[in-house]
Parts: structure tokens; sequence; C-alpha cells
């Protein structure tokens, strides 16, 4: 499925709250908590122009978070809606930070993830990012990985 990958708007808040919520909801047992981005504010990430989300069929089907980091491109936030997983909208996402990330010269993307979420740390595997580090970080068990571009 091709999506339409754009800068998210503020009407768009709601919905962007409401898809990660239903993307992240299936990983509060294993986590034992809230995973992160159910609790990331995204108000401060649309201000910020770090919010894009894609649309897919006139909705929001997926939603990612960047944040230029100098020498690195960051991934914050990628949720994809639990109705359209496995569509290739999470692979478009990644696919369009890595353009952003070339255009500013970056070096590499970066991201992270909760060691409990397995599934997640094999998609990025499966698109050429490579654990860097484990550590506890901001009260989780994280998992960085990074896939240079140069």
């Amino acid at each position: 499925m091709s999506a339409t990958i754009r800068p998210a708007r503020r009407g768009d808040l709601s919905a962007v709250q409401a898809l990660v919520e239903a993307g992240f909801a299936r990983y509060v047992a294993e986590i034992g908590r809230r995973p992160a981005p159910m609790d990331h504010d995204y108000a401060a990430a649309l201000s910020a122009g770090h919010l894009y989300v894609a649309e897919a069929d006139g909705k929001i089907a997926a939603v990612m978070v960047t944040r230029d980091l100098g020498s690195f491109w960051e991934i914050d936030v990628l949720a994809v809606d639990p109705a359209r997983q496995a569509q290739g909208l999470g692979g478009q996402l990644l696919a369009f930070a890595e353009t952003r990330a070339r255009e500013r010269s970056a070096e590499a993307l970066q991201l992270h993830t909760n060691a409990a979420m397995r599934a997640a740390q094999a998609f990025y595997r499966q698109h050429g990012f490579v654990t860097v580090e484990r550590r506890w970080h901001k009260g989780y068990d994280r998992i960085f990985l990074r896939k240079r571009l140069a």
C-alpha cells in the first residue's frame, strides 16, 4: 500500500494519539507499563516540525516523530495503525526518514525501542539497522539501533 507522507497538522493530533495508543497497546503487558510513545508530547513534536503522518485512503495510517541531531537523524517514534500492519507503511516512513537524513548530510539514522519489543527490533534489522547499544534510558530497558548512511 502506498501512502502520502506529510508533516502533521494541528487537526491531526487526536488521530495521532489514538493511533499510537492502539499501536502500542499490545506491548503494555510485555513491558509491564505503558511504552514511552503512548505518553509522548505530540503537540510539542508538531510545533517543532518533527511530527509526520502517512495517509492512506484518506486516513492517518502511520505516525513518525523525527529529530535532526546533526550527524544523526533520530526516529523517536514510529507507529502504524494495527489494522494496517504488514502493508509496508513502516518501511515507507523509514525510507522517508532516510531521504530526509541524506538531504541534511546526516551520517546515520538512529532509533531506540524497548528491549521487550522483539518484533520491532526484527523489523528495524530487516531495514538495515544494527544494534549498537542496550541500556536503561528514561526508565526503560532500551535497544539502540543505527543505520549508517555514508
